[in-house]
């Protein structure tokens, strides 16, 4: 990447940051998301284990287990599908409303979000199908080889490129589950630049996400702390790791949610939303004529 592609990047980190500042509420949608997926897992556990507990002893109790364990983790994986854009499109509805400068409240985006229910089942099952058939093409043979890695990656990517800017488009426009899937490939066309910048971007901010965890591990070493024989240590190490870890996530996702909303604004309507709107970005942010 060039030098002035680096700058832009920074520019549109700093708009997103500008826009989370001012609207710090975002937050609590990454958060939610957070929650309502270890719920789910939780759940998945707890029905697992009680499903064992209640199991009929006049049948087999291997085809009880396998039947049940099978219905569950369906139920699981559907329900983390479904969650996961359920409560992106309420936050990307707030995100809109904060671009243009809107009071905004988060029961009334998941309101909203509710009020979208159909559109979202239909894109959830289409996209946990999708998962599921990337997740068999990444796995193994009976060699223990992987069945079609090259293929998969594709896939994954051409999946992602359709799908980048379906949650705002759920919370604009009103749109079947498929049909916000085409509308979503097709703004994806258009701003195929833009988009690649912002995932660059904001991939990279992991890293120090990484690189904090790997110093921790090694600062353990340096003290003479072995991590797998001191309880007390990894403790203390996860007591003050984690909540710093979780925080930085829910600002990673938010901030990506910022961006994607922000793109989606442009391409619609052809305008930069306002914390965006910086010189240095002009020829970034174009028009597609």
């Amino acid at each position: 990447m060039s030098s002035s592609s680096r700058r832009r990047s920074r520019i549109i980190l700093r708009a997103a940051w500008r826009t989370l500042r001012r609207n710090p509420g975002l937050l609590w949608f990454s958060a939610l998301l957070a929650v309502a997926t270890i719920t789910i897992s939780l759940a998945a556990v707890l029905l697992g284990v009680g499903g064992e507990l209640a199991a009929d002893p006049s049948v087999p109790s291997a085809s009880v287990h396998a039947r049940a364990g099978a219905g569950i983790g369906l139920m699981a994986w559907f329900a983390m599908h479904l969650v996961s854009p359920l409560v992106g499109v309420a936050a990307a509805s707030a995100t809109l409303e904060a671009l243009a400068g809107r009071p905004w409240s988060m029961r009334a985006s998941l309101g909203h979000a509710m009020s979208r229910i159909a559109a979202i089942g239909t894109f959830s099952v289409l996209d946990a199908s999708v998962g599921g058939v990337l997740a068999r093409l990444r796995g193994r043979d009976r060699k223990g080889r992987r069945a079609h890695p090259l293929l998969a990656q594709l896939l994954g990517m051409a999946w992602w490129a359709a799908t980048y800017l379906v949650v705002p488009v759920l919370a604009r426009e009103n749109r079947g589950g498929l049909s916000a899937i085409s509308r979503s490939g097709t703004l994806m066309r258009e701003t195929w630049k833009e988009a690649f910048v912002g995932r660059l971007v904001l991939g990279w901010l992991v890293w120090p996400l990484v690189i904090a965890g790997a110093l921790a591990l090694g600062l353990l070493v340096l003290l003479g702390v072995d991590p797998g024989g001191s309880v007390r240590a990894l403790l203390l190490t996860a007591a003050v790791s984690l909540p710093l870890f979780a925080v930085a996530s829910a600002v990673l996702h938010t901030l990506d949610t910022i961006y994607r909303c922000a793109l989606y604004v442009f391409a619609t309507e052809g305008v930069v939303p306002e914390p965006f709107d910086d010189p240095d970005l002009h020829e970034l942010w174009y028009v597609q004529q």
